[in-house]
């Protein structure tokens, strides 16, 4: 069964506070017989979505460096709770057969990602655990389960250091219902390619691991 750990844009979800979030405004006058028409305006950093290199640097990547299928896989959700800052200790030994890597931290335990208001305590990567990261070629993606890979107000260099490697970062993942251990992911965004950023669906299945 596919788990979705998206964020539903129109429902209860946290804006960052620079943010102008998502507006919905819907038309409808079916006694006329014109139909239901909504119209949607956010920042394409809001809910689940995924970033590339050029969110942070002038010279960085676009989402049409992206393969459509660069999202899907197989994926680690590291249990990284009780921590303030997720370090580089969490990884295990063996990750050589891993597309991508999900950080389950207390935000989730907490359900953050179902709640309107800002957390700016979040749990966020340390550097360590980024440089860690942006060694492992095999990577597509990583993800977490907040608005941002680095805490608030944290070091700049986290998400430098990861889209740099040409390791696709989502965020806003809510991973509440989620257990850690090895999934399939499907992943896929929108059409964007002249951008940094971009809204995405994904959804997590447990990985059944065939007999021999």
């Amino acid at each position: 069964m596919w788990i979705d750990v998206s964020v539903p844009l129109d429902g209860p979800h946290p804006v960052w506070p620079t943010s102008p979030g998502v507006t919905l405004s819907s038309h409808a006058d079916f006694s006329s017989g014109k139909s239901w028409d909504t119209e949607l305006t956010m920042d394409v950093h809001c809910g689940t979505h995924v970033e590339v290199h050029g969110h942070v640097s002038p010279r960085g990547h676009l989402l049409e460096s992206l393969e459509p299928d660069q999202l899907c896989g197989r994926v680690l959700v590291v249990d990284a709770r009780g921590v303030a800052e997720v370090p580089e200790t969490v990884l295990p030994q063996d990750i050589d057969e891993i597309d991508g890597i999900l950080t389950r931290t207390d935000n989730s335990e907490h359900s953050l990602m179902r709640k309107p208001d800002f957390s700016p305590d979040f749990v966020g990567w340390s550097i360590h655990l980024a440089d860690t990261v942006s060694r492992l070629p095999q990577l597509k993606f990583v993800g977490v389960d907040y608005l941002s890979i680095q805490p608030y107000g944290g070091d700049s260099r986290v998400h430098g250091v990861v889209l740099e490697a040409g390791i696709a970062v989502v965020e806003g993942l809510d991973l509440t219902d989620v257990q850690p251990g090895l999934y399939d992911m499907l992943g896929l965004f929108l059409a964007l390619p002249s951008r940094e950023a971009a809204p995405a669906r994904v959804l997590l299945r447990p990985h059944i691991v065939e007999s021999q």
